[in-house]
C-alpha cells in the first residue's frame, strides 16, 4: 500500500508479482501524463502536480497472500485488498474496486490455455 500525507488519504494497492515491479509502474504513472488514469493514486498525484502542491508518498507492504486459486475459486489477494479498503475510511481507492471481479482468475480461462 502507499500513503500520501494523512490529509490526502491512503491508497491500497495489490500485486501478484514482486512489489518492485508494481512500484516502478506507479513511478512511471507519476512521470508520464499518458498514464495519469492508471490508478486512483496516479490521478491524485497529477491533480496535486497541476496545483503545484507538494506531496510525500510512504510505501509499505501491508500483508502477503496468495492470488487466485482455481480449486477454491477464491482470490485471497483481491479479498484482502477489499478488506483493507473497507477498513480504511481515508482510502482514495474507487468504491467500484469493491465490486470488481478478480482479474487474477482470467489466466485460468480455457481460452488462455495453449
Amino acid at each position: 500500500s502507499s500513503g500520501i500525507n494523512a490529509e490526502y488519504g491512503t491508497y491500497i494497492g495489490l500485486t501478484e508479482h514482486e512489489f518492485k515491479k508494481r512500484w516502478y509502474n506507479h513511478c512511471q504513472s507519476f512521470k508520464h501524463r499518458k498514464y495519469e488514469n492508471s490508478t486512483e493514486l496516479s490521478k491524485l498525484i497529477w491533480k496535486l502536480k497541476d496545483k503545484s502542491t507538494e506531496y510525500n508518498i510512504d510505501w509499505k507492504v501491508l500483508t502477503r497472500c496468495r492470488a487466485y486459486n482455481p480449486g477454491t475459486k477464491c482470490c485471497n489477494l483481491c479479498n484482502t485488498e477489499k478488506l483493507y479498503i473497507i477498513r480504511n475510511p481515508s482510502s482514495i481507492n474507487s468504491r467500484s474496486e469493491l465490486v470488481s471481479k478478480c482479474r487474477h482468475s482470467r489466466k485460468y480461462l480455457i481460452q488462455n490455455c495453449n
